[in-house]
């Protein structure tokens, strides 16, 4: 799985890219393949330095898919919240991530009663 270019993707558009069911385990899964493959390298060798790279890169895309859905999920929470846009379809929202939606729209329409 090309983590990279699931960043681009999810980078360039302002709703959620459509992800597998169990997205975040199998990008896990893939960076912990690559590191003890690395394990079994050379360390001084090419091959140790492409895995390197490409441990580095994957991890840095994870970290990027996962705060780019953060804040689109933040943003969508919010603005169903405050009714400016009707409630986020959840098809595209992976596993945690419902419960980070559901969390947020909560908090922010018991501060609006609150406040209302």
């Amino acid at each position: 799985m090309d983590l990279t270019k699931l960043l681009a993707l999810e980078k360039s558009s302002e709703k959620l890219q459509e992800l597998p069911e169990d997205f975040y385990t199998k990008a896990q899964k893939q960076i912990l393949e690559a590191k003890s493959e690395l394990i079994g390298t050379d360390s001084e060798g090419t091959e140790a330095e492409l895995l390197r790279w490409q441990i580095n890169s994957d991890q840095r895309a994870l970290a990027g898919i996962f705060n780019k859905r953060l804040s689109k999920i933040l943003k969508s929470a919010t603005a169903a919240a405050l009714k400016s846009e009707p409630k986020q379809d959840k098809n595209n929202l992976r596993g945690k991530e419902v419960k980070f939606y559901s969390s947020v729209y909560e908090a922010i329409r018991e501060a609006s009663k609150e406040i209302q």
